[in-house]
């Protein structure tokens, strides 16, 4: 099947999804606390939790943040939550700020710095972060940052909604909700707590649920396949050669994209979009940490191959032949 035919039509791509749930069965196996524990373990290793392979850094710098610079009016996800968090604190007149699964708290105090460096009226954020040690790791940053006192960080299962009680200016979730089964509690936490005129801003995934290629996509994606060197095909995180795309489960184990399918639906049943754009489908499998590193932006033939694959992307996701796999939005 030929890349500009495929994209030329719907009727080129014969698995068309009309209900996502048909094809999601229930995952089953290991017990929430097992699954838990193992999700603990895989964060609890990791101290840099947003570190993207250059090949990524190449995608955002060239079409990513003019496309969120058109809509938020800033190119970087730091400055859009520190602009969105000041205003809806302005909106309101309430200081609470609260951030969901923030991890080592490193993209908070980014926020921080960069409400600083805009000259925003200074503000705080209390995390929230499933993991004991990775709370206490993330409070040691703010400490060594000089920022303990605007970044707190407590320990707590969002799964059960939020362990709040006063009124919340501004809600940040930074690619944490598709980590969340329970994300009908945490919605309606927020949006109970979440002042008239305060905001929730998240940038997140909202594909396929394990982060797995919809069947639509699936053909594209073995054409592109297709098209790689041998060397191209090497998979850096199973370690072993993939000369035949193959698809892969990430919520098996753990809750890596375990409900992301549901986190759109979800928040525009409870909340009203006021800033919005999305993309992704095909992109993020040349992008992210199993392939990514196979291309060099830097080298012609990396470059032009890449560019060929966002732009592709671009071509299914205006025919609305796929449904995008990522959001950055403002939810009031």
């Amino acid at each position: 099947m030929n890349l500009i035919d495929a994209a030329g039509s719907d009727d080129s791509l014969p698995h068309q999804v009309e209900n996502r749930d048909d094809v999601e069965e229930t995952r089953r196996g290991d017990s929430d606390s097992t699954r838990i524990a193992k999700e603990i373990s895989i964060f609890e290793a990791q101290d840099k939790l947003h570190e993207h392979v250059p090949a990524m850094n190449w995608r955002n710098a060239t079409y990513l943040s003019p496309a969120l610079e058109r809509t938020f009016g800033y190119e970087s996800p730091h400055d859009i939550y520190a602009v969105s968090i000041a205003e809806s604190i302005a909106r309101s007149g309430l200081g609470e700020v609260v951030s969901l699964g923030c991890g080592n708290g490193e993209q908070e105090l980014e926020v921080l710095r960069r409400a600083d460096q805009l000259g925003l009226t200074q503000f705080r954020i209390t995390g929230l972060e499933l993991a004991p040690s990775v709370a206490e790791r993330a409070n040691a940053a703010a400490r060594s940052a000089g920022m303990d006192d605007r970044l707190r960080v407590i320990a707590c299962d969002l799964n059960q909604g939020l362990p709040w009680t006063r009124p919340l200016a501004a809600v940040m979730a930074h690619h944490t909700l598709h980590h969340i089964v329970g994300l009908e509690a945490v919605f309606d936490s927020v949006a109970e707590l979440l002042d008239p005129d305060g905001a929730l801003i998240t940038f997140d995934m909202i594909g396929r649920n394990g982060h797995m290629r919809w069947p639509e996509v699936r053909p594209l994606m073995q054409e592109l396949w297709s098209c790689l060197p041998i060397e191209k095909r090497y998979d850096h995180v199973f370690q072993r050669q993939m000369n035949y795309f193959q698809d892969w489960d990430c919520a098996v184990e753990g809750f890596e994209g375990v409900r992301a399918q549901d986190i759109l639906r979800l928040l525009v049943e409870r909340f009203t979009v006021s800033k919005f754009y999305a993309w992704g489908a095909v992109s993020e499998t040349f992008l992210l940490n199993r392939f990514g590193p196979n291309f060099d932006p830097e080298l012609d033939d990396d470059r032009d191959f890449l560019t060929k694959v966002v732009q592709l992307e671009q071509t299914v996701l205006e025919r609305r032949m796929t449904t995008p796999t990522e959001m950055g939005a403002e939810f009031r």
